[in-house]
């Protein structure tokens, strides 16, 4: 990861890079003496907005998620400025038009089958100049061993884990029923859990109306070591720190940009 990391960075020391690069960018525009209006399409429990509003490097912040029960959960656990409620696949965010000014999708693009819709309303909502944040899995020799896509690859050992590990109910709900049209995390039309290189996510940016102005990413053997470390959590620390190292050094197994509204 080529990006300088501030001592202050709540992730600089976690596997969760990409959010340590959106913090960074955040913390420049809070130092240039911007409010910072933010929204995190596809935030999950929505931490990450809340621990920028936390440090001050957010004014105001809307996470939102299609998935219904983590949204129950996490809404109501959050600062008073940072609200998070659940939108719908494929209808239009319930914003105004250059509402926001930076827009983060952090691990979120590789799970939508229409990728140039869900860019174009993101676009729509944030001002003129404003910034897009995007964090994808990077495409390289170790992309094949994505815990993501064992769904596809391998369904029936999938579904035996997920079953011992979260019941038949869990699996029948997301899995089958594909509760929130995805599979697990996966958009029901996609069903693959996609990889790129800068080369291709620069291109589907810059078809969307974006300008990249900042590349990063982190890792090249991270796919390997993070999944030594699920099956050996015994040996969780040392993989770890392996990882940070391999962090340190590379930038292949996930890829992050900051681009501009053109």
């Amino acid at each position: 990861m080529r990006t300088r990391l501030s001592k202050n960075n709540p992730f600089a020391n976690s596997i969760r890079l990409g959010q340590a690069f959106a913090w960074e960018i955040f913390r420049e525009q809070t130092i240039s003496g911007k409010d910072i209006v933010a929204l995190d399409y596809g935030a999950f429990d929505a931490k990450m907005l809340d621990q920028f509003v936390k440090d001050k490097i957010v004014t105001s912040a809307i996470s939102v998620d299609l998935n219904k029960d983590i949204v129950e959960l996490s809404k109501n656990s959050l600062q008073p400025n940072h609200k998070l409620f659940c939108v719908v696949k494929g209808m239009p965010l319930p914003f105004d038009d250059a509402y926001f000014d930076i827009v983060t999708v952090i691990g979120v693009v590789e799970h939508v089958y229409d990728q140039l819709a869900l860019l174009a309303e993101l676009r729509r909502v944030l001002k003129h100049d404003g910034i897009l944040i995007v964090a994808v899995p990077g495409k390289h020799l170790f992309s094949f061993l994505d815990f993501g896509n064992w769904k596809f690859r391998f369904p029936n050992i999938h579904k035996l884990y997920i079953t011992i590990r979260f019941g038949k109910k869990y699996y029948q709900k997301y899995y089958v029923e594909c509760a929130n049209g995805l599979v697990g995390d996966v958009e029901l039309e996609k069903k693959w859990h996609q990889h790129f290189s800068h080369f291709e996510l620069s291109q589907l940016l810059n078809e969307s109306g974006f300008t990249v102005c900042r590349k990063d990413g982190f890792g090249f053997f991270f796919r390997l070591l993070h999944n030594i470390a699920y099956f050996l959590p015994f040996f969780k620390r040392i993989f770890y720190k392996l990882i940070m190292i391999d962090a340190k050094y590379f930038s292949k197994a996930e890829l992050f940009v900051e681009a501009r509204k053109l």
